[in-house]
């Protein structure tokens, strides 16, 4: 995936975290795990993994509100490789997200 791709999926991803209304705070957690694979805090772990009850014990504010748009932002607009089991997440943080590395 090039540069000019990568933009393109993260504005998507954008535009569906404001479609969903999911609370802005949330938003540099995921935008950063799916551009660089830096691993966000427990609730969004737990939301990428799956996990509705970790998410549910990790949510603080309006994060247990967000579970169901996020699933929505994830489904719609979110790379299937960046989000599901352990595993997945594991191996895309190995490769450091979409970007890979690069800056």
């Amino acid at each position: 995936m090039d540069n000019i791709d990568i933009d393109q999926t993260l504005r998507g991803i954008k535009q569906c975290l404001i479609k969903h209304n999911v609370p802005e705070y949330l938003h540099p957690g995921l935008l950063l795990w799916v551009e660089h694979g830096l691993v966000p805090g427990s609730y969004m772990s737990n939301v990428l993994n799956n996990n509705l009850v970790g998410a549910s014990r990790a949510a603080s504010g309006g994060s247990l509100a967000a579970i169901g748009p996020l699933g929505l932002v994830l489904f719609e607009s979110v790379p299937v490789d960046a989000y599901g089991e352990k595993g997945k997440m594991a191996d895309w943080m190995k490769r450091s997200g979409l970007r890979r590395g690069r800056l």
